[in-house]
């Protein structure tokens, strides 16, 4: 109720916020096409709500991008930072497990770790993790948020959360207070 997805929402230009502008390395945009020209081509986002494909986990992950030997190496190593191997029966693959009709054959924290594998797959510098990991045991949620912070040290991560033992983690944490985004003292 404090905006936190609204926030997002206007991170990613989804919305344009109605008063203020956007900085990117210092450099100012007024312009929504020059924002999303700029911005948006760097940013890998994890909603709320996964969508998923009545396919395979293979092909919900390498969702729009090319399948070749490259990213299937890819796959393989984002699958094993979104710990997927551990939710798949050992007699099925990437290939052979299929997740129904938006997912229905996984759980909600299942369907959240194949998201956050389509996300990282992408290698955008940017991910946001919008509640990402909300229907996640509390030790999944730790040891995939600590996969990535040390498989993917160069990107930087805005993660939205209620979880205290995430913060924990994070480097920086903001609140919104009143519709201002406001640095906590750790």
């Amino acid at each position: 109720g404090s905006g936190k997805s609204t926030f997002v929402d206007i991170v990613l230009t989804l919305l344009q916020s109605d008063s203020g502008t956007y900085l990117v390395n210092n450099k100012k945009y007024v312009q929504q096409k020059e924002i999303i020209k700029n911005w948006v081509n760097f940013v890998a986002h994890v909603p709320q709500r996964v969508y998923l494909i009545d396919s395979n986990i293979e092909n919900n992950i390498l969702f729009g991008i090319e399948k070749n030997e490259n990213n299937f190496k890819k796959l393989d190593f984002v699958s094993k930072i979104a710990l997927i191997d551990g939710m798949i029966p050992n007699e099925k693959s990437l290939r052979e497990y299929y997740v129904g009709c938006n997912g229905a054959k996984l759980s909600g924290g299942q369907r959240q770790r194949v998201a956050i594998a389509r996300a990282l797959i992408t290698g955008k510098p940017i991910l946001i993790l919008d509640e990402a990991t909300s229907a996640l045991d509390p030790q999944s949620e730790i040891t995939i948020f600590k996969n990535i912070r040390e498989s993917f040290k160069d990107i930087t991560i805005i993660s939205v959360t209620h979880s205290k033992q995430l913060l924990k983690l994070c480097d920086k944490i903001y609140s919104l207070k009143d519709g201002k985004l406001i640095l906590n003292k750790k």
